[in-house]
């Protein structure tokens, strides 16, 4: 995890606590955070598979109020394949099957593409609806804003809020 990934994720999970108290907080490359598909010799050099091999599931992962809470962050632009991937986990395509609600926060440097959180929401919307998702799904985006202080904390306030509000939707 490089330092801008885990300052903004240590200044998230302070405004977290300060809403909502102490949780477990998980997440990044550990057994308990991955899942796989069923590996293909064929996609491998030399077909070797590797133990550890698999897909992460969250930068940063709580539960709360029975939700999966995730947060994934990216030091610039957006990447779709940290949205993508979690489309088999919730259809239950991989190893490891989901068990509830997951709620979803994605930062990125909006100084990118616009259309690439574009095509975030595209696929987000194809998510949310897909009958064949095994548990209900929301996740939006926000700007972690950089070095601009203002932004980022006004983003965290935005993800906390959407938090609160997908927990009040569910009472």
């Amino acid at each position: 995890m490089g330092s801008k990934q885990s300052a903004f994720l240590d200044e998230f999970r302070r405004s977290f606590v300060h809403r909502f108290g102490e949780t477990n907080w998980t997440g990044g490359q550990v057994a308990g955070n991955k899942a796989s598909f069923n590996p293909l010799a064929k996609y491998r050099r030399n077909e070797e598979f590797r133990a550890n091999e698999g897909i992460e599931l969250g930068d940063l992962v709580t539960q709360i109020g029975g939700f999966r809470l995730v947060i994934e962050f990216e030091s610039e632009a957006m990447i779709v394949q940290n949205l993508i991937k979690y489309w088999p986990f919730l259809r239950g395509e991989l190893d490891v099957t989901p068990t509830e609600h997951m709620v979803m926060l994605h930062f990125s440097d909006w100084r990118s593409w616009g259309s690439y959180r574009d095509l975030w929401e595209w696929i987000r919307e194809r998510i949310c609806n897909d009958a064949d998702v095994r548990v209900g799904v929301s996740a939006e985006q926000f700007d972690h804003g950089g070095e601009n202080t203002a932004i980022r904390t006004r983003s965290i306030g935005r993800a906390i809020d959407f938090v609160e509000q997908q927990l009040n939707e569910a009472r």
